[in-house]
């Protein structure tokens, strides 16, 4: 199914003049410091999309208050050079996610419990011959025959408390062996995911944001407006205009090169992302975007007057369509490289951005859009 977020009907492409909203523009710009609360106007916005190149026209009659502010993704049904159709759902995934073998544990037979023979536990005693009488009187025979039985008695208590011990040591050892070797396994298998996580997700040892998005208190400038507000221990974005797109930035955040991951939930519509490098007065930031239907798109906005510009379209396996999704990022230079659930989807070179900030993004394409974020995170690497 072709995508196209302004048209009437977005499962297909009329090429007719659309109409979208873009609620971007502020009374005052929003990165006076300190200022994160700042409303928004609905701006509507005339705009032609076609097949092909991007192409936008804007009156010019417009009131200088109603200028438009930004747009819409006018039409992703333009194949990328060298990628699977852009929202194509059944295009194969450019990635096996990592999946460390699986060792069997190693079985061991423990020995059979020691059986311990009559004959072998019974004292061998010199055999009987005429028994000399002795002079003690009888009494005294019998205290001696009982103090033998007593020697064998301690005997065969002795043999079997020996051979017990030999059963429990050899036991112990193949027990603390087998044990031992499952602890040694399941930490290859930790270090083996750990290193392929590693070198799929960069990290570093600086956490420049560590943000469970319950509130603002971490002074990072989230933006609190009617469509971008805290609540239930989470970041909640919406956008309630169709065909429009709405985006809430941490205004006192800029990264340059960095790894930004975020756990987000899309509750109510279609689209839903994360934004990165940005400029929010400009309208300048890179989109990663999850669309509920398994299929992710980045696109790159240069300002309020220029299109996006799709730079990486695909699908997205094990995508969960209304459950929690790890998204992340990672910018070094002009390499990007798109992450969901700590999985590598592609890998982009673009030097447009260089540095900005990080927020949200959502995209009501069909009706009222609502995404819940939490847990966000930047690790800076170099």
């Amino acid at each position: 199914m072709s995508y196209d977020p302004n048209s009437a009907n977005p499962e297909r492409f009329d090429g007719g003049q659309l109409r979208a909203r873009r609620f971007g523009a502020r009374l005052t710009p929003s990165s006076q410091e300190g200022n994160v609360s700042e409303e928004r106007m609905p701006i509507q916005q005339n705009f032609s999309s076609q097949v092909g190149p991007w192409t936008s026209s804007t009156p010019q009659t417009t009131p200088p208050w109603q200028q438009p502010v930004n747009k819409f993704p006018a039409d992703f049904s333009q194949g990328l050079k060298g990628q699977p159709g852009p929202w194509d759902v059944n295009a194969s995934p450019r990635y096996t996610p990592f999946a460390p073998s699986q060792s069997d544990k190693p079985t061991y037979t423990l020995p059979d419990s020691p059986r311990i023979s009559p004959e072998a536990s019974t004292p061998i005693f010199p055999p009987p011959g005429d028994p000399v009488r002795p002079l003690e009187p009888q009494k005294g025979k019998k205290r001696k025959r009982s103090l033998l039985l007593l020697i064998g008695l301690l005997a065969v208590i002795l043999l079997g408390g020996v051979s017990y011990f030999i059963y429990s040591f050899t036991h112990s050892s193949l027990s603390a062996r087998e044990d031992g070797t499952s602890s040694a396994t399941a930490t290859v298998e930790v270090n083996k995911q750990a290193t392929a996580l590693t070198a799929n997700y960069p990290f570093s040892k600086d956490l420049a944001l560590n943000d469970a998005l319950a509130d603002n208190s971490q002074k990072h400038g989230w933006m609190e407006d009617r469509y971008c507000k805290f609540g239930d221990k989470s970041y909640e974005v919406r956008d309630p205009e169709k065909s429009s797109y709405y985006t809430c930035p941490a205004l006192k955040t800029k990264f340059s090169n960095f790894t930004y991951e975020v756990k987000m939930r899309i509750t109510q519509g279609e689209m839903a992302g994360i934004t990165f490098r940005g400029d929010d007065v400009k309208y300048k930031y890179y989109a990663f975007v999850l669309n509920s239907d398994g299929s992710y798109a980045l696109l790159l906005y240069t300002g309020h007057d220029a299109s996006p510009q799709p730079l990486s379209t695909g699908t997205i396996p094990q995508f969960q369509a209304r459950g929690e999704n790890q998204v992340g990022v990672t910018a070094q230079g002009s390499t990007i490289r798109l992450f969901i659930n700590h999985q590598l989807l592609n890998s982009v070179e673009n030097n447009a951005l260089n540095q900005g900030q990080v927020g949200m993004v959502v995209y009501a394409q069909k009706g009222e859009t609502t995404a819940s974020y939490r847990d966000a995170k930047v690790w800076n690497i170099s």
